[in-house]
């Protein structure tokens, strides 16, 4: 027996009679097809087709038993020696297949079916994932003609991936344009687009791809009905944490009914205890929900805020220890009842790397449902996602740059909108940071002055002082050294009156990198050295990390590169410990550079590998692009001429995106970069 499952839809019929053929290729009894599907969405009646397999094997309707039981019985004997092809189509479960299966080991049975189904024994099991681009794209060339593809091709490409590439969504989307031949592939895009109505674009004629999860749909029992719209919130994957949060479960109780969703093709299980729905899966469970009201999506923004925002707090409190900053976020918010068990600071930050996208999806939605309007509590969510991103910026938030800008947006929008200063104030701040992250200064400065102004306004110093503090890198990174300074002493100073420990070690050690650049590498060395002497001051790994960090430049820049190098090896401990892939990384970077110096060259060489491989890891394009030109200086130091030049170009590639300043030779390169790898932005 062959068994098909999958979502693919379109082809497995197909698929499965070319399997049996190959496995059988001569039916010399006949074929026998029944569609298990049956009539508005009811499962077709095994009693039935058995009616109709009995009478196309010559048994008169009158001879017929009128049980189940007995038809199954009559079917096996009459089956018995017979080499017959059954084409069992649809099946719904085991139960519906078990009494149509043929008594002779010579008939070949083919079942395909969108769940999995376990206990019917198979020769051969063929699960179907979506197209591949290619044969999605050849699909659409079938319908509308290659030239029309070609002639729009960027615009193919979006839809086929607006289609998810399901083989029945882009037949359906194939043949709306093939009924319209002067309709622009982008119209049809751009309906796709739409959260709200992007499915119902799907449907041609009678053929429908919302019919096709309808039918999965109305047959799942309530629980598991529910659990299907909650989940389909979470974006764009979903851990077993979340599932139960949303679900408010135990997650035991998420586990059993994300499998049972897995087994019934409705979402994807993509690792151990990790989960994901396909794009059109996603759209239609929300449209569903949509009918019920709002309710099912507020409810799941606000469990997994809550559930997000209280092992944020929890990691920030690690990566940042002894600041008491992590109090004033989510104050909006109660606490999860379920405690993140972090051991130290690099399990949080792995916690972090894996749960951020999610965070910036769900800080996303809640912006854009506020400004929708219906959302109740829509000012405490609306603060609550704010702070979940902000108590993510010490945690490699930074890594994901373009989507955290797009978010921050939509979370200023609802801020202005709501009139709510205090949200503006964070949320500008944080838009600011991520900007500053991308090296572009001048909005990056708009915004930490327009959040800074609102959180004066809002009496929010503790964001008060990171906007100051990311004015002073602004200034910094535009080399305007003595604002730099004023800005961070001013942030400092305010630290030191909230009794922000770590928050005064970031903003002094930032303002000795300054006065590196300004010619008064010795006061540094002595603030560093001041600020690693004061019990408490650098309680925490990671801003130990960076003021050894600014130590070792400062003794760079004195010559006195011995004590360069000692400080750049205690940087990278305290920030292995830490789990600080991109303090780490830089920290090798300049440590390759200072053995360079020293004619240590091929050491030096190894360190830069060692610093480029972690820059790579971290995502930070920044770190990445010093660990280039780092191991282009050298390699050129060790001869190797040709691949120094494949790194250099490979940095200023990286720097280009970054909008960084264009220089003509690695070495003035390398000196842009000195601020922009060094300084520590936000919360450290």
């Amino acid at each position: 027996m062959v068994t098909v499952t999958g979502m693919a839809g379109v082809g497995k019929t197909a698929l499965a009679v070319q399997a049996a053929h190959t496995l059988r290729p001569d039916f010399p009894d006949g074929r026998l097809y029944a569609d298990l599907r049956g009539a508005d969405l009811v499962p077709a009646s095994a009693s039935d087709i058995l009616a109709d397999f009995l009478t196309a094997l010559g048994i008169r309707p009158s001879s017929l038993p009128k049980d189940l039981t007995g038809r199954s019985a009559l079917f096996r004997t009459a089956s018995a020696g017979k080499r017959l092809l059954i084409l069992l189509d649809n099946a719904r479960d085991d139960a519906q297949i078990q009494p149509l299966l043929p008594g002779s080991s010579d008939c070949a049975v083919i079942v395909t079916s969108r769940t999995v189904l376990n206990s019917v024994p198979s020769v051969l099991h063929l699960a179907l994932d979506v197209f591949s681009e290619h044969e999605a794209l050849s699909l659409l060339d079938s319908v509308i003609g290659t030239a029309r593809r070609t002639a729009q091709s960027a615009q193919a490409e979006l839809l086929v991936e607006g289609c998810g590439w399901l083989p029945l969504a882009v037949r359906i989307a194939a043949a709306r344009l093939a009924a319209t031949p002067d309709q622009p592939i982008a119209d049809l895009v751009q309906r796709l687009a739409d959260d709200r109505e992007g499915i119902a674009a799907l449907r041609t004629g009678e053929v429908a791809i919302e019919q096709v999860f309808q039918l999965s749909y109305r047959l799942l029992p309530p629980p598991l009905a529910t659990a299907f719209r909650g989940l389909a919130w979470v974006e764009p994957d979903i851990g077993l944490a979340s599932a139960a949060a949303v679900l408010d479960l135990t997650e035991d109780q998420a586990e059993r009914l994300a499998e049972a969703l897995v087994d019934q093709a409705l979402l994807e299980s993509i690792g151990a205890g990790r989960y994901r729905y396909h794009d059109l899966v996603r759209a239609f469970a929300r449209r569903t929900s949509r009918q019920l009201g709002h309710h099912e999506r507020d409810t799941a923004h606000r469990r997994l805020l809550t559930l997000l925002l209280t092992h944020a707090r929890t990691a920030f409190a690690l990566a940042v220890p002894g600041d008491p900053v992590a109090d004033v976020f989510g104050e909006t918010l109660p606490q999860s009842t379920t405690r993140p068990g972090f051991e130290d600071p690099a399990q949080a930050r792995r916690w972090a790397r894996t749960e951020t996208p999610g965070a910036v999806a769900l800080a996303a939605a809640v912006a854009v449902a506020t400004v929708a309007g219906g959302t109740t509590d829509a000012t405490a969510d609306l603060r609550a996602a704010i702070d979940l991103l902000i108590a993510l910026t010490p945690l490699g938030l930074g890594a994901f740059g373009g989507r955290t800008e797009e978010a921050a947006r939509l979370l200023i929008t609802a801020a202005v909108t709501g009139g709510d200063r205090a949200a503006e104030g964070r949320s500008r701040f944080l838009l600011g940071t991520v900007l500053l992250g991308r090296a572009r200064l001048d909005e990056a400065g708009e915004q930490a002055r327009q959040a800074a102004q609102a959180c004066e306004e809002a009496a929010d110093p503790a964001v008060l002082r990171q906007a100051l503090n990311d004015l002073g890198l602004i200034a910094q990174a535009g080399g305007r050294h003595g604002e730099a300074i004023t800005a961070f002493d001013e942030a400092a100073a305010l630290a030191r009156r909230l009794g922000h420990r770590s928050g005064e070690v970031a903003s002094t050690a930032n303002a000795a990198l300054s006065r590196i650049r300004t010619g008064h590498a010795a006061g540094a060395v002595q603030t560093c050295q001041q600020l690693l002497a004061q019990p408490g001051r650098t309680a925490d790994a990671a801003m130990t990390a960076y003021v050894r960090y600014v130590l070792g430049l400062a003794y760079q820049v004195l010559g006195q590169l011995d004590d360069a190098a000692a400080q750049m090896l205690s940087c990278i401990d305290c920030a292995g410990t830490a789990g600080d892939l991109d303090r780490e990384s830089a920290a090798r970077s300049r440590l390759a550079d200072i053995l360079r110096l020293l004619g240590r060259v091929d050491e030096a060489v190894q360190e830069a590998e060692r610093a480029l491989d972690l820059a790579t890891r971290g995502g930070r394009q920044r770190e990445r692009a010093l660990a280039h030109l780092v191991l282009a200086n050298a390699l050129t130091a060790r001869g190797d001429h040709a691949l120094a030049r494949t790194h250099e170009a490979e940095a200023h590639l990286l720097l280009s995106r970054l909008s960084a300043p264009e220089s003509a030779d690695s070495k003035s390169l390398l000196t842009a970069l000195v601020t922009a790898d060094g300084s520590v932005t936000a919360f450290g």
